[in-house]
This record gives C-alpha cells, sequence and structure tokens, in this order.
C-alpha cells in the first residue's frame, strides 16, 4: 500500500497549503475553465433545488402509488438530480482543490457515491417497480421500505444495507465537504457551515415519521444552490479580466512576464 502521509499532511482548519484553482480561460495547471465553473456552479443550484422539490412533491411510499404519474414525475426528476449533483460538486471541488485539504476531497468522494447510489436505486424505483407492483407486491413494499428504516416483509440479502449506506455517505460526505469549504475560504464561508450542519439534520428529525423527516432535506438543497450560485458568480465575474487579457487582431503581444 502507498504512502498516504501526503493526503492527511493538510491542515484541517488553517491557511491554505496551495492556492485555490482560478476560475479563469487561461491554461495555466492552477486554473479552471471559466465555462466549466460558470456550468457547473449552475448545475449545482439546479441539483439543489430539484433536491428540494423532489422532496416536497415525493407521494408516499407505498405499493398504490408505484403504479401513479406522480411517482414517475418525482423519479424521473430524481434521476436528473444526481446527473447535475456530480457535475456541480465536481466544479465546486476543482475550484477550491487543494485549499479545502482532505476534508475537501473526502467530502467530495463521498457525496459523489451517494449521489450515484441515488441515481441507481432512483432507476430501479421509476422502470422496475411499476412492472412488478402487481405481480411481485411483496418485494416492491420490502424494496420501498429499505430507506424508511422499517423491515419490509422480504430479506433483499445485501440491499439491506443501501439505506444506512445512503444515510453514512450523506452525512459524512456532506459533513466533510462542508468543513473543506470553511478551509478553503474561496466559496463562502456561511454556505460550508450551513452544508456540513445540514448534512447532520437527519439525526436530529430521526424520530419524526419518515415522510416528516424529508424537511430535512430543504437545508442541504438550499446550501448546495448557494455554493452553486456562489461559483456562477466567481467565474462570471472572472470573465471581463479574461476577455480583457486576450490578444486582439493587431495588437502587440503581452509581455513574457504578465501571460
Amino acid at each position: 500500500m502507498g504512502n498516504l502521509a501526503p493526503l492527511f499532511s493538510y491542515p484541517l482548519i488553517g491557511t491554505h497549503t496551495r492556492p485555490p484553482v482560478a476560475c479563469t480561460g487561461s491554461s495555466d495547471m492552477n486554473s479552471q475553465p471559466a465555462p466549466f465553473g460558470r456550468w457547473g456552479g449552475l448545475a449545482a443550484t439546479v441539483a439543489g433545488l430539484l433536491f428540494i422539490l423532489v422532496q416536497a412533491i415525493h407521494p408516499a411510499e407505498t405499493l398504490a402509488t408505484v403504479t401513479t404519474s406522480r411517482w414517475a414525475l418525482v423519479h424521473a426528476l430524481t434521476m436528473v438530480m444526481p446527473l447535475f449533483g456530480l457535475l456541480g460538486l465536481t466544479a465546486l471541488h476543482t475550484r477550491q482543490a487543494g485549499a479545502a485539504g482532505w476534508p475537501g476531497v473526502t467530502g467530495y468522494i463521498l457525496l459523489s457515491l451517494w449521489l450515484i447510489l441515488v441515481a441507481a436505486f432512483t432507476f430501479v424505483e421509476a422502470f422496475i417497480l411499476p412492472l412488478i407492483a402487481a405481480s411481485s407486491p411483496g418485494f416492491v413494499q420490502s424494496f420501498l421500505e429499505l430507506f424508511s428504516g422499517r423491515p419490509g416483509e422480504m430479506d433483499l440479502g445485501v440491499l439491506a444495507a443501501a439505506g444506512p449506506l445512503s444515510g453514512l455517505l450523506y452525512m459524512l460526505g456532506g459533513l466533510l465537504f462542508g468543513l473543506g469549504t470553511v478551509q478553503a475560504r474561496v466559496l463562502p464561508r456561511p454556505a460550508g457551515v450551513s452544508l456540513a450542519v445540514s448534512a447532520l439534520l437527519p439525526v436530529v428529525v430521526s424520530v419524526l415519521p419518515h415522510a416528516m423527516q424529508r424537511v430535512a432535506a430543504v437545508p442541504m438543497g438550499l446550501s448546495l444552490a448557494w455554493l452553486g450560485y456562489a461559483l456562477w458568480q466567481d467565474c462570471q465575474a472572472d470573465l471581463p479580466a479574461v476577455t480583457s487579457l486576450a490578444r486582439q487582431p493587431g495588437e502587440a503581444s503581452l509581455p513574457e512576464a504578465l501571460r
């Protein structure tokens, strides 16, 4: 196994070990393409808002709702959310790479895994469960119980670990990515604090009925949208500087020191 010391050599709280990645159109190794930053910030904002919307209109997770049009709409939106989320999260991580230290890197990985898990299980809920609801109601109902914390009537084997695993990735990922954002001081630190706190809310509301636990998604979605909007603004603001430095036809080349 390789030496892991460099990964944990970043300070948890303190000054940057490297300058944050610049959101410019330059080809420098320490720069992030401005279009990627802008579109990534927009994607993170959309993902955060979709996360809130899905929780607000999600039907009850019962056998009767699986074949409804509302179920189809909600799960179509839920499948779109991880796609925007992965793009947005990657852009956010790239923007503060290095400065966020190991909490930022670890949080990015865990949240990305959570989004992939959400996409995989949502695919089953959207395209498979409605087809077998009539022929295998026991399996469908047990599958629906995976993330509610209630045991289903069927033993789903290793799938039973999906609920706890999803919760662990969500909470640890959000907490660490939020702490990394606070440490980096590149994106708004209050948004990083909000993300970290929001990630722990499921523990606080765990005593509530499953349907009411969805309110914990609102602060998380708002935090992600906040970070995405901040990134979009940063990269939008960098555009005039990049454009002014671009060489125009007929103009002299910039001095080497300014390139």
